[in-house]
């Protein structure tokens, strides 16, 4: 069966991959991190997986197409939050669904100089920031946040890599 299932990771900027999809094909839906042990494990044919995790498992996998989940500045659904500036977070809350955005982030808290604590903790913002000074969501849930709670500092991550190495951002292939 594996043979005729798609992994889809359930984010709204993903739907276009999917419209009008046979319904020959079984899709099965999980978070990007997640999707990555699916394709190895063989459960499904292909899926959108991080770029971190492809360039991981290189070896095992082949990049189908040129389709990826790309940004050029601004992305909107890869944020940083906190109630203070990054420079002044002693912990940062790394989501559970993630791969390429936690490495992207510690990749900015490095290039800042900065060094603070990191937690894996479960994707919720309130939780999260119960817990430490920011917290990385993505997909929907940034895109929510972010509306939401518009009073929180919010650090586009997909802008700080465009803005520092003037290249787009690869999240996902």
């Amino acid at each position: 069966m594996w043979d005729r299932t798609i992994g889809r990771v359930a984010f709204t900027n993903c739907d276009p991959l999917y419209h009008g999809l046979s319904e020959r094909w079984r899709i099965l839906p999980a978070p990007p991190s997640w999707l990555t042990g699916h394709v190895v494990r063989r459960d499904c044919l292909m899926a959108p997986i991080p770029s971190a995790d492809f360039a991981k498992h290189n070896d095992q996998l082949k990049l189908v197409g040129e389709l990826g989940i790309v940004s050029l500045g601004h992305v909107g659904s890869v944020l940083l939050f906190g109630d203070r500036p990054p420079d002044h977070m002693r912990d940062i809350a790394f989501p559970t669904d993630s791969s390429t955005s936690k490495r992207l982030l510690r990749w900015y808290l490095e290039q800042q100089g900065l060094d603070p604590r990191t937690v894996d903790l479960g994707p919720d913002l309130k939780s999260m920031l119960q817990q430490c000074d920011g917290a990385l969501l993505i997909g929907d849930r940034a895109l929510r946040a972010a509306s939401e709670y518009p009073s929180l500092v919010q650090l586009d991550l997909g802008a700080e890599w465009t803005r520092t190495t003037g290249l787009p951002m690869v999240f996902g292939i």
